[in-house]
């Protein structure tokens, strides 16, 4: 079939994406060219995360029908494996079997799009990548393909944000629709399962996926459940409730769950995350320099000292120590540290 073909703009507009119709015509793709196209290719015809995720799910259907496969990806480093610490979070539309008993057919399909755009854009914001969609369920992950030290905070504040979004927008003017959402922290291994009959991108293997869906099971509607190492890593950005501990099939040992109430009102990053302060050990050089800087300034002089290290190293320790061995007169000293998370903020640190 070729691109000027009424069936495929029809094809499009079913699915909610008839928008892209004059996208793909101007680079003369059609139903035979769609087969071909991979995440990349998408991505630069200018669909979004939900939306590729969507047209992905309906290309393998015509390749099933076909009995085309896909396209083979090329060998990368992470074909084989690769290990990494990631927080998987689970996101599940509550309800849906009644759903599709109670609304027709193509209002099912318009109300499970505007979940999986909305959830998808979230969790893309957040800093998370959406890895599949499976029925009316989001497998996403937070610290992949980039690795980050906050992707604990980053999964916990897209489930908040998904919990609060689905609940406000009603999806497509419908009655009261919930989500429940269940994050784990682990390692695991990430990797293209390709092979004869079978093709899946990302695919994630380890117990932490496994906990992250028995998690979003244990959890009520309009819930976000988290176990304790996700919880631990998120430091004290986040209120919680005790949810209790459960027996996990699979897991040797019951898992402690807790339900995430919402942000704390803590300011600082560091103050959020330690609270309990560690000693400041083998940085009397800094500390030295540091206080050379504060003489300085007390003589009248202005002087700013720049200090750069990997992420966890100790700068925020670093500072806290030499604020308190300085003793600086109350209201001389002020804090603004900003968040990966706020980078779309404008002067996020100044303003909170």
């Amino acid at each position: 079939m070729t691109v000027e073909d009424g069936d495929f703009r029809e094809w499009l507009e079913a699915l909610g994406l008839g928008a892209y119709a004059g996208t793909f015509a101007d680079n003369d793709v059609g139903f035979d060219a769609l087969l071909r196209l991979n995440e990349a290719d998408l991505k630069e015809l200018g669909l979004s995360l939900g939306h590729r995720r969507i047209l992905q799910g309906a290309i393998e259907q015509l390749r099933l029908r076909s009995g085309e496969r896909a396209p083979a990806a090329a060998p990368s480093p992470g074909a084989q494996g690769e290990r990494r610490q990631i927080t998987v979070m689970f996101c599940d539309l509550v309800g849906s079997t009644e759903l599709s008993a109670k609304l027709d057919p193509e209002d099912l399909r318009n109300l499970i799009h505007a979940y999986f755009s909305s959830c998808c854009t979230i969790i893309e914001k957040c800093g998370g990548f959406t890895a599949r969609l499976v029925g009316d369920g989001i497998l996403a992950y937070f610290g992949y393909p980039a690795a980050r030290e906050d992707a604990a905070e980053c999964a916990i504040r897209a489930g908040l944000q998904i919990v609060e979004s689905v609940g406000r927008d009603r999806l497509e003017g419908r009655s009261q629709v919930d989500v429940r959402i269940g994050l784990a922290t682990g390692v695991s291994v990430i990797s293209n399962m390709v092979g004869i009959g079978f093709s899946e991108l990302h695919a994630v293997v380890g117990r932490t996926p496994n906990l992250a869906s028995r998690i979003q099971s244990l959890v009520g509607p309009g819930t976000v459940g988290v176990e304790d190492d996700t919880r631990r890593l998120a430091g004290g950005f986040f209120l919680y409730a005790d949810h209790g501990l459960h027996e996990v099939k699979g897991f040797d040992r019951p898992v402690q769950v807790w339900r995430v109430v919402g942000e704390s009102r803590s300011s600082a990053r560091f103050d959020a995350q330690h609270s309990v302060r560690a000693e400041c050990i083998g940085r009397d050089a800094q500390l030295r320099a540091l206080q050379d800087a504060w003489h300085r300034v007390q003589q009248g002089g202005c002087h700013i000292v720049t200090l750069v290290g990997e992420a966890g190293i100790g700068k925020s320790r670093l500072l806290r120590a030499a604020s308190e061995r300085f003793d600086p007169p109350a209201g001389v000293t002020v804090f603004m540290q900003s968040s990966p998370s706020q980078a779309t903020n404008p002067l996020h640190p100044v303003i909170d």
